[in-house]
């Protein structure tokens, strides 16, 4: 057998196995390109007319907590939209609410309304992402770098002298023969387009399914912001310590780094945690990899971490990104993705064409037509072979995963929830809500069940608590406490309750003031049902 026959054969058993799934893949890629247009137009809360100021980050902020009073902001707070005519989006939770998108107007510092966490667009990328199935669809989904890598070879090595096939004009004298010359046309002007999926899907592999599950070295370093120190706290009681406004921190950093533009904040989970405004000096496509943090008591710059200095390795992470998905020349590169992304797309369809003009051909003597077409059809049928139920149960298990994530947050409210009433815990009013797991429609607290455990903070309260645990048993154990972190209307902590709730066992909350004096309370929990107030 020779070298251009085996890889024919290999070239063509790849597409034709794995056809449904990598179809799934890379449809979905191409129209993820596109998610913040789709978004865009689908949502008319995102539009914007942009103004001559850009409000400031403290009017952000607080247009988006004063929406829903009740809701923490999660996660990163965006000061630049993805456009000039789009609002910036907030990612908002609540138990009653959910997780939902809360759009500020980032010139005039008014929410311009809200939006459930998955929007279409944001759909369409965590389908291509993982396909919406925990754990191991990233495995899945980053596997077809090397998928492509062997079709990209084998197709070259197929392909004589590829490089005439340019302009070469298809025929269409059958089906057949259009279909394979089209298919190779698509291939030779996609080459460039598929070495960067290729490139760029396996940098996904090593750093979402090497690092956490195989072992491999982290590609980037990852560091820790500074944090204040125990002593450092202490002198900043006993009394509750003021903050610097946002404002106030972002003009320093731009004060002390020339050019330094703030794209992104991620505000203090802890009291001694940092501000860290995210952003660049004009770097090219490294929007986001400096960092800067801040001292939230003293508006001093505790740490910087600048893209001149970052590792090569950081900068590919950043790369990888920006080209995987083409948007780093705006719309005209994202539109040349997305023409190139249906084009392999295409080529996936057309291979499967001619395995099947080809194999109606050669079994057309042996086989009646309705044998054949019935072959296609049954679940093990036709040249996938075996590997159609194997793609049919991964469709199956993103099927699965697209309803539970639709409902989880594609609405908003309608989680299993568990309320444990505002109590006395010290000079503070503290309550909980128990929240169940996505996917987990039964109650939260149940015997060996494991829970998000959001603390209830009464309103104004949360600058003069110091710290809070949260744990379940008899008593509030240093051993079996966890740390509540977060922010106002986001103050959360996992819990883990025991296999078998005892009438003893209770929810304890500690709380530590800024003078060091720590509060208890708790609720018991009842094995049977919702725990309520003491």
């Amino acid at each position: 057998m020779t070298a251009s026959r085996l890889a024919f054969l290999v070239h063509s058993w790849l597409g034709l196995k794995l056809f449904l799934v990598l179809t799934l893949v890379m449809l979905t890629g191409t129209l993820a390109v596109l998610r913040d247009e789709i978004d865009w137009l689908v949502y008319p809360q995102l539009r914007v007319v942009p103004g001559a100021e850009r409000a400031g980050i403290d009017a952000i902020v607080a247009a988006a907590q004063a929406h829903d009073p009740a809701a923490g902001l999660l996660g990163e707070v965006p000061v630049v939209g993805a456009g000039p005519r789009t609002a910036l989006g907030i990612v908002t939770v609540s138990p009653d609410s959910g997780v939902r998108r809360v759009w500020v107007d980032p010139y005039r510092g008014v929410v311009t309304g809200t939006t459930p966490l998955l929007t279409p667009g944001y759909f369409l990328a965590q389908l291509h992402a993982y396909l919406l199935i925990p754990v191991w669809g990233y495995a899945v989904v980053c596997s077809f770098a090397v998928v492509l890598l062997i079709a990209l070879v084998t197709g070259l090595v197929t392909y004589k002298r590829f490089w005439r096939g340019f302009f070469r004009v298809p025929r269409a004298r059958s089906r057949r023969t259009l279909t394979g010359d089209l298919h190779r046309l698509g291939g030779v002007w996609s080459l460039w387009f598929l070495a960067i999926m290729v490139l760029t899907g396996l940098w996904y592999f090593w750093t979402f399914v090497g690092e956490p599950f195989l072992g491999f070295p982290h590609a980037t370093p990852h560091h820790d912001p500074p944090r204040l120190s125990e002593a450092d706290l202490d002198r900043l009681g006993p009394a509750p310590p003021a903050r610097h406004s946002l404002d106030a921190m972002a003009a320093t950093v731009r004060r002390e780094i020339p050019g330094f533009a703030i794209r992104h904040v991620t505000l203090p989970g802890a009291a001694e945690a940092p501000v860290t405004f995210l952003g660049n000096r004009g770097e090219l496509f490294a929007d986001l990899l400096s960092k800067v943090h801040v001292d939230p008591y003293s508006g001093a710059i505790v740490g910087r971490e600048l893209a001149p200095q970052a590792p090569l390795l950081s900068w590919l992470d950043v790369l990888a990104d920006r080209f995987h998905y083409g948007d780093f020349g705006g719309l005209v590169t994202k539109l040349v993705w997305v023409l190139f992304g249906l084009i392999t797309t295409a080529m996936a369809v057309t291979g499967l064409i001619v395995h099947a003009d080809r194999t109606r051909r050669a079994t057309a003597a042996h086989r009646p037509a309705m044998l054949r077409r019935l072959r296609w059809l049954r679940p093990w049928g036709g040249g996938m072979g075996l590997f159609k139920p194997v793609n049919l149960a991964v469709l199956g298990l993103s099927a699965w995963g697209a309803s539970v994530a639709i409902g989880y947050y594609g609405g908003g409210a309608g989680l299993a929830t568990t309320r444990f009433a505002p109590q006395a815990v010290g000079p503070w009013r503290l309550g909980a809500t128990a929240v169940a797991s996505i996917g987990d429609t039964a109650p939260p607290v149940r015997p060996g069940g494991r829970a998000i455990l959001f603390v209830d903070v009464c309103p104004g309260c949360w600058p003069a608590i110091r710290r809070l645990w949260a744990s379940v048993g008899d008593a509030p154990t240093e051993a079996e406490r966890t740390r509540v972190g977060g922010r106002p209307g986001y103050a959360t902590t996992f819990l883990r309750l025991p296999a078998r709730l005892d009438p003893g066992t209770r929810l304890w909350i500690v709380a530590e003031g800024w003078d060091g004096a720590r509060h208890a309370a708790s609720w018991p929990l009842a094995a049977d049902g919702p725990a309520g107030a003491p």
